[in-house]
């Protein structure tokens, strides 16, 4: 048991941390057995099993002990409640068990509405005695971290508004138990007998003025922490002024006696009666009174001092509040009690102190200030209100206009601190590299943590990469295990931002991070998803080994580890294609892969405790449908070209259930399949579905391939000479490709795919016979890339067809004129592109043709004949020969 009553200092908080419980101070025994109602008695050995049971904390066991009672026996619940509220070390459950306590003790004072429970002095006394515990638990545990708090930031920060609340409760418990008490203290003096008999006569008087006490002192903190201009504010402390002084005067007990004049002391302060409260708190600091109570007198009259800018006067109180006499007096006082939290209080105020001193004009100012920076700093790093306390002083005491060069050490830190807290992170960035680079010899314990704060500014103020490297330093090196955890994370989430952009190093950092992270916590709960971003990120960056490794890492037993092993596949299936360009015999690779691929299908299939990925129904369905056609592709390539083999895959594949855009590949690669075995009927069949699928499809890479897929497909008919249906499907394409076209432009991540499906739609636009509506389409493309021979001949192609279409109107002949003029300007393009030379050569000269220029027509011809027998071979040859023979024949004419 802590105090048998709210104690002085405080009110018996405890400080701002140790939430010791207030142990009530009625047994089992007293409050119910020795009832003479026989449905209220406890069995002796039932008192002392809920006895233990309170002390441990163990509510649920106490309510099943006491179940089918009164509502009186709900006190013993309210009191295991409270135990357990005391020990339970989350503060959230912590309150909630003290909420469970009052609804308790507020059930067991429902007894008091029960004249025929509550007609005996002993039980009207009893249920005096719960309001009075009542009361102390929301005084003593609810509201104190509240009031701790309010004391650490004593004028600095509002209290919170629920402590007024719980305030304005505890006081009127208190008024009502109160009153009952003054009542039988009157009972007392006219019936001393009779209370004797019932056994209170002695508990009655004591009772009485603790509760006054306690009452006095909550009506202090609710004072305090009113508002500014409170009009009742000036009566709760004049109230609490009466009810200390009669405690002075009566109480027996010497702590309940200081404890009274430290409370008058403080209310005589706030009600602005200073020399009044100087004098009655130098006389306890002064004075033989309990440790305890001496310290909380100096820091009240701290207060009052410094309330009064007497600065030296308050610096030697404080000096006395700091001294190394103020631990606790006997082995009996409490190390974590009032007392020393108020001592803890003295750095502050001695901070605030040296800066109000400081404002005065004074050789010594600069070096005040920096006294009390030091000690904001310090203070700071004990977090919570302490830290709230500390910004808000450091933030009076140092303007943000403040310039960096021009104060001391810790002093630019503080300010570096406070611009980051107000969001100024350019201005931070330089107050922190100014203390980094202050030439001050420093720990890397004091280091690493301001490095870690302006790696943070930094990445507010967009320098993401600088910002990533030096989290991903601090995380190499830092001995502090927690700062390390903390900058690789941060380390990881800017280069996460910086991948965000597509670059390859970016994608590699990032990469390399996530498998930092992953080695320094191998029990972290998101190892999988540190190996698959690690994983996808060496993929983006075609660094296609490391790839492979990282998704090996992901384990059998993981929800991810199907995905993980279809994406090493793809992996190895890109590094296929990357080396069938470059010349290599791909084939035993392509057929390996599909050995691969169809095995992992197969274990799929008959997996049957395969998990799906993220919890998703299907998902390895999906993934098996992915190994199908991966296989069907390999089969279908240039290295093995085997379409029966491939198109007996796909029809695998004809499922309802199989997601739009692989069904649409799979499609597509049936379509090509089925044209290379000559299965025209089939084929037509395939490619009216496909555009049918195509059309519903969301725009993404799917769309795309697809896209293509149907582009290639309008391009071999036309080569085939079947112009209508090339042209039929030409038109069912286009709008595949017009939608695609708007989610590209739409989207600022894709910004570099829109000269391509632009340039594709164009293309489609000229195969269905709509040149005019392709003209602008290819005229934004020369316009932005002038030099792209690949547009350039297109437009002319275009200009062609307009030109032809409209009877070669003058406007479109000149523009297909000029174009292939354009491209016969590169004097590189005869050697590099010799196909497109002679085209453009023969269009160009079939215009002067039309022009009426026959001569210069064939003696063009004619001397490109003499340096190149073969101008250029079929088909351009024969038609420059025919061009040549019609300018002779004109000529002649």
């Amino acid at each position: 048991m802590r105090w048998s009553a709210v104690q002085f200092c405080g009110g018996g908080r405890s400080g701002i941390f140790p939430y010791l419980v207030c142990a009530f101070g009625l047994a089992v025994s007293t409050v119910l057995g020795q009832t003479t109602q026989p449905r209220e008695y406890l069995p002796r050995e039932k008192a002392a099993l809920i006895d233990r049971l309170i002390e441990e904390g163990s509510p649920e066991l106490v309510e099943e002990l006491v179940a089918g009672g009164t509502a009186a026996h709900r006190v013993l619940v309210a009191r295991a409640y409270a135990t357990a509220a005391a020990k339970n070390g989350d503060a959230a459950g912590r309150d909630t068990d003290f909420e469970k306590a009052a609804a308790e003790y507020r059930q067991a004072l429902t007894m008091g509405s029960d004249p025929d429970w509550s007609e005996s002095p002993r039980r009207k006394f009893a249920l005096t005695r719960w309001r009075m515990e009542l009361a102390d638990l929301i005084l003593r545990q609810q509201c104190a971290g509240d009031l701790d708090e309010f004391e650490i930031c004593y004028g600095l920060t509002p209290p919170p508004p629920r402590l007024a609340s719980r305030l304005a409760a505890a006081v009127s418990v208190y008024r009502e138990a109160d009153a009952a008490l003054r009542e039988f203290v009157s009972t007392l003096a006219r019936e001393e007998e009779l209370m004797a008999a019932e056994g209170i006569a002695e508990e009655i008087g004591p009772t009485a003025r603790k509760c006054s006490l306690n009452l006095g002192w909550a009506l202090v903190y609710a004072a305090e922490t009113s508002k500014a201009g409170d009009p009742e504010r000036a009566g709760l402390l004049a109230e609490a002024l009466r009810r200390f002084d009669t405690a002075a005067r009566e109480s027996e007990q010497p702590t309940e006696r200081f404890s009274a004049v430290v409370g008058a002391g403080v209310a005589f302060r706030e009600l602005g009666k200073q020399d009044d409260a100087k004098k009655v708190l130098e006389g306890v600091a002064k004075s033989s009174a309990p440790q305890e109570a001496k310290l909380r007198a100096r820091y009240e009259l701290a207060r009052a001092l410094l309330k009064e800018r007497e600065y030296e006067a308050a610096g030697k109180v404080i000096a006395a509040l700091n001294a190394p006499t103020t631990a606790p007096a006997s082995a009996t006082a409490e190390p974590n009690g009032d007392g020393a939290f108020y001592a803890r209080l003295g750095p502050l105020l001695a901070a605030q102190c040296w800066l109000a001193e400081s404002k005065r004009p004074s050789t010594q100012a600069a070096e005040q200030r920096r006294r009390a920076v030091d000690a904001l700093m310090k203070l700071r790093e004990s977090g919570g209100a302490w830290a709230i306390a500390a910004n808000t002083i450091l933030n009076q005491a140092l303007p943000t206009d403040a310039r960096p060069e021009m104060l001391a050490g810790d002093e630019r830190l503080a300010l570096a601190r406070r611009l980051k807290d107000s969001g100024d992170w350019n201005r931070a960035t330089s107050a922190y590299q100014a203390w980094l680079g202050g030439g001050e010899a420093r720990t890397p314990a004091e280091l690493d943590p301001v490095r870690f704060e302006m790696a943070e500014c930094l990445a507010k103020t967009g320098e993401i990469r600088p910002a990533a490297k030096q989290m991903g330093e601090l995380f190499g090196h830092t001995a502090d295990a927690e700062l390390s955890r903390r900058a690789g994370r941060a380390s990881l989430e800017y280069w996460r931002a910086a991948a965000a952009t597509g670059l390859r190093d970016d994608e590699t950092e990032l990469a390399r991070t996530c498998l930092r992270v992953a080695e320094r916590e191998p029990g972290a709960a998101d190892a999988d998803d540190l190996a698959l971003c690690a994983a996808t990120s060496f993929e983006r960056a075609g660094q296609l080994d490391d790839a492979q490794a990282a998704y090996a890492r992901i384990g059998h037993a993981s929800p991810r580890f199907w995905a993980a092993r279809s994406a090493s596949l793809r992996c190895r299936q890109t590094a296929w294609e990357h080396s069938a360009t470059s010349g290599v015999d791909g084939g035993p690779m392509a057929r390996a892969l599909v050995a691969d691929w169809q095995r992992l299908a197969d274990e799929l299939k008959t997996t049957s405790s395969a998990p799906a990925e993220g919890g998703r129904e299907g998902a390895t369905v999906e993934l098996r449908a992915q190994a199908l056609l991966a296989v069907a592709e390999l089969l279908a390539s240039p290295m093995l070209r085997n379409y029966a083999e491939a198109e007996k895959r796909l029809a695998a594949l004809d499922r309802p259930d199989l997601a739009a855009g692989m069904a649409a590949r799979a499609l597509s690669l049936r379509m090509r399949c089925l044209r290379e075995l000559k299965r025209d009927d089939e084929s037509a069949k395939v490619t009216s579905e496909l555009v049918i699928r195509a059309s519903a499809m969301a725009p993404g890479p799917e769309l795309v391939s697809v896209a293509a897929e149907l582009e290639s497909e309008v391009g071999r008919r036309m080569n085939d000479g079947q112009t209508e249906p090339a042209q039929r499907l030409a038109n069912e394409v286009v709008p595949v490709i017009k939608r695609l076209l708007d989610q590209v432009a739409a989207d600022p991540q894709r910004s570099g795919d829109v000269p391509v499906v632009t340039f594709s739609l164009a293309r489609m636009l000229v195969q269905a016979g709509r040149a005019e509506e392709a003209a602008p389409l290819i005229d934004g493309l020369v316009a932005t890339s002038p030099d792209d021979s690949n547009y350039v001949r297109y437009q002319a192609l275009v200009y062609e067809r307009a030109a032809r279409a409209t009877g070669a109107a003058y406007d479109a002949q000149l523009r297909a004129e000029k174009a292939w003029e354009k491209l016969l300007e590169d004097r590189t393009l005869r050697e590099t592109a010799p196909g497109r030379y002679w085209e453009a050569r023969y269009y160009w000269l079939r215009w002067q043709l039309e022009h009426g220029r026959p001569d210069e027509v064939a003696k063009g011809i004619d001397a490109e004949k003499a340096w190149y027998p073969e101008l250029g071979g079929a088909p351009w040859k024969e038609r420059l020969m025919e061009l040549a023979d019609r300018a002779r024949g004109v000529a002649k004419k």
